[in-house]
């Protein structure tokens, strides 16, 4: 059995002293021979609280909060700083990607009215030259024709030759 000293009222700062059996404490010889009586203890649960809020309020006073502030200062200043020169690039980039936009777009342009000049038209001479084309294909499947008729009348012409008409 150990005592331990607890917390009543929190408003009121209020403790008691609470007699409980704590199979986890070590063993402890008592001596029923002294006066006062003691009884042993074990910490209480504010106490351990106590402790750790105040090794968190020591290692809060060692912070430097001025170099941390200063610092952060400094990134700040340097971010305003790349945030200009990022602003600067971008209107730099704007100009001259409108300008060299806009040239790209009319060289294009000139490019196809040429194309449509030039390959499209119906004078043009790639037109021209696709109606030829075309006028000797259709000659050369009416020759093609021509022959496959022949040989379907005279197949020993293939072996023979063209007999001459007499």
């Amino acid at each position: 059995m150990r005592g331990q000293l607890r917390t009543g009222n929190l408003l009121t700062g209020q403790k008691y002293l609470a007699l409980d059996i704590y199979p986890g404490a070590p063993k402890v010889k008592m001596s029923y021979s002294k006066e006062p009586f003691e009884i042993p203890t074990v910490p209480g649960s504010l106490e351990g609280i106590e402790a750790t809020v105040a090794g968190i309020l020591k290692k809060l006073e060692k912070v430097q909060y001025a170099e941390i502030g200063a610092d952060v200062r400094k990134a700040m200043a340097t971010l305003e700083e790349a945030l200009k020169n990022t602003d600067r690039l971008v209107q730099r980039l704007d100009a001259e990607l409108v300008g060299e936009t806009r040239s790209t777009m009319q060289a294009a342009r000139s490019a196809i009215e040429r194309a449509e000049r030039s390959m499209l038209a119906t004078d043009a001479p790639l037109q021209q030259d696709a109606r030829d084309a075309l006028r000797e294909l259709a000659r050369a499947a009416e020759a093609l024709r021509a022959l496959a008729d022949y040989l379907e009348r005279h197949p020993e012409s293939l072996i023979r030759g063209k007999q001459e008409a007499p």
